[in-house]
């Protein structure tokens, strides 16, 4: 059962991501996974645990890599601030943290082509991918998150937040915190490239018909 606890009166319920996976839950690791695909319980539990700069500075670097829309963005934010006025007991209350949810905005276009830097080219398929695929052994090989080839890097991150939500009890299995940040197991990786693989037959299949 998702864990659930009452701040100002209102009650709040977790997302079953906060929850899927022990050794995730409580550090660092949690914070983009749980702002990629945020309820209020999840952001208000949040600032509760980390600074809300810290917060800040993470939805904004996932707006950056475009693994959340500038819609999802600005309604972190908005529910941010006014997590922030609550808090310092200005005149917010948490009734607008709540309308915060609802809001909506429209997302900016996609850029055409995005420009990889010097150090993502090397990790770039259509670069022949020189810097190879790192990984490290932690009982089974591992491949941290920000060691996946470039074009892949936003995928592979929207995958698994929908893994976790869909199927956290096996997902969650999938990944540690190392030095270098959030790993993915082999067995994760296996399961994204049949993933992968599948997505585009289907997507072929598509064509050769017409669609």
């Amino acid at each position: 059962m998702a864990e659930k606890f009452v701040f100002r009166d209102m009650e709040f319920r977790a997302g079953a991501h906060l929850w899927s996976n022990p050794k995730l839950r409580g550090t660092p690791a949690e914070i983009p996974i749980i702002l990629g695909r945020p309820t209020l319980f999840d952001v208000v539990r949040l600032a509760r645990r980390y600074p809300l700069e810290t917060l800040y500075e993470t939805n904004r670097r996932l707006r950056a890599s475009r693994e959340i829309s500038e819609r999802q963005f600005l309604r972190t934010q908005e529910i941010l601030r006014n997590v922030e006025r609550v808090e310092t007991r200005t005149t917010s209350t948490l009734d607008d943290v709540a309308r915060a949810v609802a809001n909506r905005y429209e997302d900016p276009p996609v850029p055409v082509e995005c420009i990889p830097t010097a150090a993502q080219t090397r990790r770039a398929l259509s670069h022949w991918l020189p810097a190879g695929l790192p990984t490290i052994a932690q009982g089974e090989q591992y491949i941290y998150l920000t060691d996946v080839p470039f074009e892949l890097e936003t995928v592979i991150m929207r995958w698994l937040r929908w893994q976790l939500d869909n199927e956290p009890e096996r997902s969650s299995t999938w990944l540690i915190q190392g030095s270098g940040g959030l790993a993915l197991s082999h067995g994760g990786w296996c399961a994204f490239v049949l993933w992968l693989t599948d997505a585009l037959h289907h997507r072929l299949d598509q064509i050769e018909i017409g669609l």
